[in-house]
């Protein structure tokens, strides 16, 4: 049964190694992206997106993973069914030897090293985008024509515009 775990145990490590070198991808993917926001680079904007969704699919496929090597190696350790991916990598390794406790534990930090640059970037991503964002809005109210009259409600209820200029939006 101890040779179980420990295999179960390693092949852990190497999955959480794994998570951690596709949100090291992320975080590439991620500052690419915002170089594409800042160069207003539509068409590498949407090919960052692509790469982007692919690996948060990945991850999401590998946590599954990662709970369901989590809930065997719990019930190895006497844990109920489906008790084990509750687990965190610290309260696992409370659980094993020193060893194992300290591959365990070496693994996590290096997935939570790789999770918080990921964290960073994204909030980068969030503030350029709100720049971006925030800038647009600026323009489009600066060529928005000025009505001429105040706006009146109709009887059902329906904004109307009194007379005035009305504006043409072209999408290209």
């Amino acid at each position: 049964k101890r040779n179980t775990v420990n295999t179960r145990i390693a092949d852990l490590v190497r999955l959480v190694d794994g998570l951690t070198e596709l949100n090291g991808q992320l975080a590439v993917v991620l500052d690419a992206k915002i170089e594409a926001m800042r160069r207003a680079n539509v068409e590498e904007m949407g090919s960052c997106e692509q790469a982007e969704r692919k690996l948060v699919e990945t991850l999401r496929e590998r946590d599954g993973l990662r709970k369901q090597m989590m809930d065997a190696i719990g019930v190895e350790l006497g844990l109920p069914a489906k008790a084990g991916r509750t687990l965190t990598l610290t309260q696992l390794g409370l659980r094993v030897n020193d060893a194992e406790r300290a591959t365990i534990s070496s693994a996590g930090d290096r997935l939570r090293s790789a999770v918080m640059k990921v964290r960073q970037v994204e909030r980068v991503a969030a503030a350029v985008s709100r720049e971006v964002l925030n800038h647009l809005q600026w323009v489009f109210a600066a060529v928005k024509p000025r009505d001429d009259g105040p706006s009146v409600y109709s009887n059902d209820g329906a904004l109307v515009r009194s007379g005035g200029s009305a504006m043409v939006e072209l999408v290209g």
